[in-house]
């Protein structure tokens, strides 16, 4: 069987690579996808952390650094697969950090990495299964972890009935921490064992943002937004997004004075497409990563892309950790179980089109009240699931003593 895995996993190399250079987006450090890595990536013993994307490596960004504070003297390799991914995680990384970027999960070079890394647990973000690294591991007795696990409903089907394939590589997983009772079961209906699955949460809630303090007249004037301005800022947006919210820009600016829309794209390389469609308006693209919560601070009414389109939806609990208003749309498939509880809480506003949208920022901009109540509930949701990061810690510390 994983012969045959194999020979699929070539096959898609082989499609992936030229198609990486005919779009322009084939860097140096892509070689490392098939075992060429840099001399620093000799970390006898490191603790391994796997994050496939921006999404994934914000999400981890607190338990790397509770890692960090519980063992100072580990060495930390952290690995992504997108590009935007290893940036991020490049930015998070101190010295003595390794961030790379994961194999193609073909065992010849699996196994070359895990020898080089020899790593006492191996660590993935949400629901990567890779069944050659997972595989090999498990035949080296290096214990696998997942994290903040979770499987959409949109995926779920599709594991299920291939369940007797995913079933013997989960099972080689020594621990699942997943975010909800409907993620355990799911895990456990694939066939992973009852004790292996705990229910810790998602510690995407256990942002350190919350104690951060942020000068926010700074963060106006480094944009140029005025300290009487309203802001309405849309994070994470996706191609078909924009459109609906330059056309909202236009209607709304007719009525309020002193509005100003910020645009974060998910894709940073669609901002000089996003510009040419908002020429002649007051609106600040944003080009750099990194920037996202400092721009959710300042704003009065956060949006949150991936949602209006069938993407799936981005995190909102960034714009909750300041307690701002959130609005997002009908496609929230990867936030099901976050979604579901910030709506039941009266803390955000689902839309369901343009036209839904432009009647509540409407409402939300004649009422104070109005978003200082859904900001303060927001606010309220994030606190009260602070507990995910430690129950995780916990089970971590419980696979590394047995590992």
């Amino acid at each position: 069987m994983l012969v045959i895995y194999d020979l699929i996993v070539i096959l898609i190399a082989a499609f992936y690579l030229p198609r990486l250079f005919l779009k322009k987006k084939f860097h140096r450090d892509i070689w490392q996808r098939i075992g060429f890595y840099p001399p620093e990536l000799r970390a006898q013993g490191a603790i391994w952390l796997h994050a496939v994307s921006v999404g994934e490596v914000a999400a981890i960004k607190p338990l790397w650094e509770a890692i960090r504070k519980e063992y100072p003297g580990a060495k930390i390799v952290v690995s992504t697969i997108t590009q935007t991914g290893n940036d991020l995680a490049r930015r998070f990384a101190r010295e003595g950090e390794v961030v790379f970027y994961l194999p193609l999960d073909l065992r010849i070079i699996v196994e070359q990495v895990l020898r080089r890394v020899d790593p006492r647990i191996v660590i993935i973000a949400e629901t990567e299964i890779w069944p050659n690294l997972i595989g090999c591991a498990f035949r080296k007795n290096i214990p696998v972890m997942i994290v903040n696990g979770r499987i959409s409903d949109r995926a779920y089907p599709r594991y299920y009935l291939a369940r007797s394939i995913f079933g013997r590589i989960l099972r080689k997983i020594s621990g699942i921490c997943a975010r909800s009772e409907d993620d355990r079961k799911k895990f456990i209906a694939l066939g992973v064992s009852p004790a292996r699955v705990q229910i810790t949460g998602n510690i995407k809630y256990c942002d350190p943002a919350l104690r951060a303090v942020l000068d926010l007249r700074a963060i106006r004037a480094r944009y140029a937004i005025g300290e009487a301005d309203t802001v309405i800022m849309a994070g994470s947006t996706h191609k078909g997004e924009e459109e609906i919210l330059l056309d909202l820009f236009r209607s709304l600016r007719r009525d309020v004075g002193g509005l100003h829309l910020i645009i974060a794209p998910r894709r940073i390389e669609r901002c000089d497409e996003i510009t040419r469609l908002a020429a002649g308006l007051p609106v600040t693209i944003i080009d750099t990563f990194g920037v996202m919560k400092e721009l959710y601070a300042i704003a009065d009414i956060a949006f949150v892309g991936g949602s209006l389109v069938e993407h799936g939806g981005h995190n909102i609990i960034e714009p909750a950790l300041f307690a701002k208003p959130v609005i997002f749309g009908p496609h929230m498939f990867n936030f099901k179980d976050i979604a579901e509880e910030f709506l039941k809480s009266g803390a955000a506003v689902l839309v369901r089109d343009a036209h839904e949208l432009e009647i509540a920022c409407r409402r939300l901009l004649k009422s104070k009240d109005e978003r200082y109540r859904l900001g303060a509930n927001a606010k309220a949701v994030v606190l009260r699931n602070q507990g995910a990061l430690a129950a995780t810690m916990d089970e971590v510390r419980k696979v590394l003593a047995h590992g």
